[in-house]
């Protein structure tokens, strides 16, 4: 009897075993997914202020120049000897180089830097002839800042070799460009107008800004300085805001997000962060994370987010119809030790619509997820197209023309829209700036 029981036991014990068993491998859970959270390639980078710099300024010597400098107190000449002071004391030390440039590089002192407000100046043989541009940008250093003054005077064949060069040169290397546009008067001639027009004689009249001739501040180097910089020339009437241009990877000072599932979507529950997370957003001053649970049987959800955002209006607005989503995901199942560090491209999560009113884009967001329970997680990223993502701004269309001469836009810089608009293109192709960023965590039940 007594071993009749302790067989019964014995059989007793290995069924509540498996049971055991069973039960506890069915419920393990799928480990917790996190990332390096960051919203840094979004947000402008807070810089402060530079105590040295290390500048190179380079004057466009040829003869189409000339005319700036005919008037002593032109617009022109006091922009140069403003960059001059600005540079000696806006910083505690200024290593600064002069040059002047044209079919070639010449290296100049200071006496004969600010000679650049006499005529002769632009008229020395071997310089004068032709505007290369592209020598100057083949000389930029990511340790010093460039400075190139010159009314961009170029044929299209120019154009795209100069872009070309800017994109390997800077964009590649981290080397960031700005561009500031500034009208002066002038008297004088107007040479390298495009194919089949002649070179033409212009003379602003009086103080009437309609008829006075841009020329440009090409600025190459550290971000830092070059905001710097410009910061400290802008207390000049001249030296306009809106007329400065940026080509940054940032485009935006500030972002907030919020994701919120749509009312059709009821395979999906929001759930709440835990308080590592709720410190981190706290910390970073920034909601981005975003958990939800989609209930057993559903493969699909649906939401709307909003972001609403402060842009940089240094830089180029971007074309909001053409935003693109890039998502990329990490998965783990249940009973699934640990999970890659690594992650794929996702097209579970699609843009279905966007739209913007002033800072404030609104998009719909689709899911479908037909994998089995588990954990997913998501970093989706909001970002500029790769072609035309970013606009051309209003003030170089204002300053450009495709054929300007002596009856048509004689007072406009020649294709000034195209390298503008072909130094964006260069420029997402490298970066393509991000509109938002966050991340989206689905427990799969």
């Amino acid at each position: 009897m007594k071993k009749k029981n302790l067989t019964d036991f014995k059989v007793l014990g290995l069924v509540a075993v498996t049971f055991i068993f069973m039960y506890s491998g069915c419920g393990k859970k799928a480990p917790e997914i996190t990332w390096n959270y960051s919203i840094r390639e979004v947000i402008r980078p807070e810089r402060g202020r530079s105590d040295s710099i290390h500048i190179d300024l380079y004057i466009d010597a040829t003869k189409s120049m000339s005319g700036f400098a005919k008037n002593t107190q032109s617009i022109y000449n006091k922009f140069l000897e403003e960059l001059e002071t600005t540079v000696g004391v806006g910083w505690k030390s200024a290593d600064i180089r002069f040059f002047k440039f044209g079919t070639k590089i010449k290296e100049i002192d200071r006496q004969v830097f600010r000679t650049s407000n006499a005529e002769y100046f632009y008229l020395e043989p071997g310089i004068f002839e032709k505007t290369n541009i592209d020598q100057v940008i083949n000389q930029t250093d990511s340790s010093r800042l460039s400075v190139v003054i010159t009314d961009l005077f170029q044929t299209e064949g120019d154009i795209n070799s100069i872009v070309q060069q800017i994109k390997e040169r800077c964009f590649k290397r981290g080397i960031q460009v700005a561009i500031l546009g500034i009208k002066s008067e002038f008297d004088g001639w107007v040479y390298d107008v495009g194919p089949g027009v002649v070179p033409y004689k212009l003379k602003s009249t009086g103080e009437n800004a309609d008829t006075y001739r841009p020329f440009y501040a090409l600025i190459f180097g550290d971000p830092l300085n070059i905001e710097q910089l410009f910061n400290n020339l802008k207390s000049q009437p001249f030296v306009k805001e809106e007329n400065f241009l940026v080509l940054s990877r940032y485009l935006l000072n500030k972002v907030d997000m919020r994701l919120t599932k749509s009312r059709e979507s009821r395979g999906l529950n929001t759930r709440s962060k835990s308080k590592q997370e709720q410190a981190f957003e706290i910390k970073l001053r920034q909601e981005m994370l975003f958990k939800f649970d989609m209930k057993k049987g559903n493969n699909e959800g649906a939401w709307d987010a909003e972001i609403t955002f402060e842009r940089n209006a240094r830089t180029p607005d971007f074309r909001t119809e053409d935003i693109e989503l890039v998502v990329y995901k990490k998965s783990s199942l249940p009973g699934q030790k640990d999970v890659s560090s690594d992650s794929i491209l996702s097209d579970d999560i699609t843009l279905n619509s966007i739209n913007r009113e002033d800072g404030r884009l609104k998009a719909g967001l689709g899911l479908k997820l037909a994998e089995p329970p588990g954990n997913y997680s998501y970093l989706v990223y909001l970002q500029c197209a790769s072609i035309d993502g970013l606009l051309v701004p209003q003030w170089v269309k204002d300053f450009s023309s495709p054929n300007p001469s002596a009856k048509n836009d004689s007072y406009k810089t020649l294709n000034l829209g195209k390298f503008i608009n072909d130094l964006l293109r260069a420029n997402l192709a490298i970066y393509q700036p991000k509109i938002a960023k966050m991340y989206i965590t689905i427990r799969k039940l």
